[in-house]
Order: C-alpha cells, then sequence, then structure tokens
C-alpha cells in the first residue's frame, strides 16, 4: 500500500484516512460538498433512512391495525411500548455504535445492521395474532437493535463529505424517512384492508423492498474519514515531557463523555433531543386512532383516515429540506428550538380538528415543523465541533437521552389520553397539552423539566392505575 505525503507550509498530511487499515476503504482525495463519492453516499444513506426510519415512522399505521384487529387483548398504551422501543434502540445504540464508527469500522456495521434488521422485518411476517411476545421481539427489539446499529452510522458518514453543505446534505437524507414513513404507511393501510394480503404478505412484500433497498445502500455509501496531520518541523520531545504534555482523552471514554457535557451548548442540545423524544412523535403515532374516536369519526371519512399519516411524512419532507438551507446560509442551531416551539403550538391545536378540512391542515402543518426539528438535530450538534474524527461518539452521547425519551414518551402519552382508565373515552385535550407543553417550553429550560417532569408523573401514575 503506498502513502503519498504532501509537505505544505512544513506541514505533512497523508493521503489516507486513520482507518484505512481497518476495512480497506481508500480514500484517495479529500474532495468536500460535491463529487460522485459524496453524492453516492447521500443516495445510500437517504435509501438506508427510507428503511430503517420509514418503518416507524409507520406505526402509526401498523398502532391501528394492532389496537382494532391483531392484537384486541391490548391496549393503544401497551401497544405503543412496540414503537417506542423501536425508537429508542435506534438512537440509545448509537453511543456504542459510534465508536466503532470512529474507528474505522462503518462498513462492518453497516452491513451487519442491514442483515438483523431484515431477519426481524421476516420474522414479524410470521408473527401470529393475539401474540403480543412475538410482535414485541421480531418489530420491538430485533428490528429496533438493526436500525439502531446502522442508522447513526449510515448519517455521520455523509457529514464527512461535507462542509459549507452539511446541514442540507443531511437534512435531505432525512427526507427518505418522511418517504419511507408516507411508502410503508400507505402500503400498510392498503394491504392490511385487503384480504387477499393480509397482514404477512403485506409485511414481507414491505421486507423485500427494504431488502433491495438496503443491498443498493450498502454499495453506494464510501467514507471519507479525517487525515492524518504531522508536524514535520516539531522538535523531537523526550520521553519525561511526552509524560508530562496533557493529551486528549479517547473518544468514548468516560472523561471524553464528561468534558463534552460541561460545554452549555452540547448540554442545551442534549436537553432538546431529551423534549423532542418525550413528546414529538405522540402524535405521529396516534393521529389515525384520534381520527377514529368520537367525534371525529362522525365527520373524517374512514378513507381519509388511512392517509393522515402519509400527510405527516409529506410534510415532514417539506419540513426536513428547507431548514437544512436556511442553517446552512445563517449558521443558526436556534432554528431548532423554534421549530420544536411551532410543533408544540400546532400539537395544542389538534383536538380541535374535528373535521376532514382542519385535520388535513394539522397534519401538513406539523409534519413540517416536526419534521424540521428531525432534520436540524444532527447538523446543530456536529457544528459544536469541527473535528468530524469523533463525529460518531458525540452524536452517540447525544442520542442516549433521546433513546430513552422515546422508549417512555409514547408509552406516557398513550396514557395520559385515556380518561379514567378507558381505551373508548380517551382524554385528547391531555395529550394535546402533554406533547405542546413538553415542545413549547424549549425555550423556557428549567420550566420545561419542571413541567416535563410532571407531566411523566402524571403519565406514569395513568399508566400503572
Amino acid at each position: 500500500m503506498s502513502i503519498e505525503s504532501i509537505k505544505k507550509n512544513d506541514i505533512q498530511v497523508e493521503e489516507v484516512p486513520v482507518q484505512q487499515s481497518k476495512e480497506g476503504d481508500i480514500t484517495p482525495t479529500r474532495r468536500f460538498d460535491g463529487g460522485m463519492r459524496a453524492w453516492c453516499t447521500v443516495a445510500g444513506a437517504w435509501l438506508v433512512q427510507f428503511c430503517v426510519m420509514g418503518l416507524p415512522m409507520s406505526f402509526g399505521a401498523t398502532e391501528a391495525f394492532y389496537a382494532t384487529v391483531y392484537l384486541t387483548g391490548y391496549t393503544p398504551s401497551e401497544i405503543n411500548w412496540i414503537g417506542s422501543l423501536q425508537l429508542c434502540l435506534m438512537f440509545i445504540l448509537g453511543f456504542a455504535v459510534g465508536k466503532f464508527f470512529d474507528a474505522g469500522y462503518f462498513h462492518t456495521i453497516a452491513i451487519t445492521g442491514s442483515t438483523i434488521f431484515l431477519f426481524g422485518i421476516f420474522m414479524l411476517s410470521l408473527a401470529q395474532e393475539n401474540q403480543y411476545y412475538q410482535i414485541f421481539l421480531s418489530q420491538g427489539l430485533t428490528m429496533a437493535i438493526g436500525s439502531g446499529i446502522v442508522y447513526i452510522p449510515s448519517s455521520s458518514v455523509v457529514s464527512h463529505h461535507f462542509k459549507q453543505r452539511r446541514a442540507l446534505a443531511m437534512g435531505f437524507i432525512t427526507t427518505g424517512s418522511a418517504v419511507g414513513g408516507f411508502v410503508f404507511s400507505t402500503m400498510f393501510n392498503h394491504f392490511f384492508d385487503n384480504k387477499k394480503i393480509g397482514f404477512k404478505w403485506g409485511i414481507r412484500i414491505c421486507a423485500f423492498l427494504c431488502l433491495v433497498c438496503l443491498i443498493a445502500a450498502n454499495l453506494l455509501m464510501r467514507t471519507n474519514y479525517p487525515l492524518r496531520r504531522i508536524d514535520s518541523k516539531a522538535p523531537e520531545t523526550s520521553q519525561k515531557d511526552l509524560s508530562s504534555a496533557p493529551t486528549k482523552p479517547k473518544p468514548g471514554s468516560l472523561q471524553f463523555v464528561l468534558n463534552l457535557l460541561r460545554n452549555p451548548s452540547y448540554s442545551l442540545n442534549i436537553f432538546i433531543a431529551f423534549l423532542i423524544g418525550l413528546s414529538s412523535y405522540a402524535p405521529v403515532f396516534s393521529i389515525q386512532l384520534f381520527a377514529s374516536s368520537f367525534p371525529q369519526n362522525q365527520h373524517i371519512s374512514p378513507g381519509l383516515r388511512t392517509y393522515l399519516l402519509a400527510l405527516i411524512n409529506l410534510g415532514s419532507i417539506v419540513g426536513r429540506t428547507v431548514p437544512g438551507i436556511i442553517v446552512d446560509r445563517l449558521n443558526s442551531n436556534t432554528k431548532l428550538a423554534i421549530c420544536m416551539t411551532a410543533a408544540g403550538v400546532v400539537a395544542l391545536c389538534m383536538p380541535l380538528c374535528t373535521k376532514a378540512g382542519s385535520i388535513v391542515v394539522f397534519c401538513v402543518l406539523y409534519g413540517i415543523f416536526q419534521g424540521s426539528s428531525t432534520a436540524l438535530f444532527i447538523p446543530s450538534v456536529i457544528s459544536l465541533d469541527k473535528d468530524m474524527s469523533t463525529a460518531g461518539v458525540r452524536i452517540g452521547v447525544t442520542s442516549v437521552p433521546l433513546g430513552i425519551a422515546f422508549l417512555v414518551g409514547t408509552p406516557i402519552a398513550g396514557a395520559v389520553v385515556q380518561h379514567r382508565g378507558s381505551a373508548e373515552d380517551p382524554d385528547w385535550w391531555a395529550g394535546a397539552i402533554y406533547t405542546g407543553v413538553s415542545c413549547g417550553f424549549i425555550h423556557f429550560h428549567w420550566h420545561g423539566v419542571c413541567c416535563s417532569a410532571i407531566l411523566i408523573l402524571y403519565g406514569t401514575h395513568r399508566f400503572y392505575s
């Protein structure tokens, strides 16, 4: 293996990525913001998001089917644990996987995660009716583990290819999850109601679609790891000087994490991530159940109900692309907080949307603002440090509280909307306030923490009682 070294301004730059010896993915040049290699990686990451994030984004369709047909013996709150665990593991595994990504094992991670994810979705097609544990193990656990292994690395590898257009590129790949949510929710609603296809073959058709997409994604994605830089004129240093010189903590170590948490901007991003996971996906999961309950079901036709989740995902496509352009131009991380606050305000209006026109407007607007918060999350974390060699770990650390919030957020929301413990008489105003306050208080940090804590305690009490 030849190494070409370029000497410029007394600094040697080795034209080899740090992790070349791990997997042999050689990067001959360090071109940014363009080129076939970069845009093929974007296309591959988009396909990953289409599958591993698109399916959780369509959980509202499967939840409605589970609650009314396939898992009738379980409450919506219990069913929500399947979708919430799927989102939780997708992000909480990011910390462990991020360390391997920064160490240079991207392709191994991507292939392993894709294989586990596909195994889980094919196993879901074998789940029997009213067998909660089978669906939980396949969809809530196996698919979630596969998603968690491949999701963060596929997003992080795109950041290595871009500098000026990073937020735009990463906002674009997140549209894959919105398009996937639209496609899969539409397919599920059509297949589950079709007696010739049904649940099992409907899942299998989606599994074969994911198989093709993930094979193409792994062939398209390529790494662009940071280069080694060596000071050629640095004076020789004795062993004593080396032992006394301060060293940077190893990425992923406890000291590295503590240094990140001491950064106020990074800690604020963790808090915002927690609020995103705690509340923002509750309307996405429950919109079809809301439209099917009284009095909404008197004014919203069954045909329109099956497309409400698709409308949220269509709105999310706009929300995931436009803010990326704004952030690249203005370089302002406050756009994330603004979008979350707007999503909270829209969520408070959900119980008022009892007719066809109003519910369509709600779905589009909420999709725009909720999608914006998702698209801006990772770029806002990456922008805090220019060192791309630790991007995977930094995103992974922020994803841990996000995953925990995903785990408890939607089940608590499902418990909150149950009026006096009855699933037939849901209190949608309680759910709207839960989402609206958690999102809307994102500008008022300590108030938001207190309100969120109260809502968590209230929802937990309702769930266990």
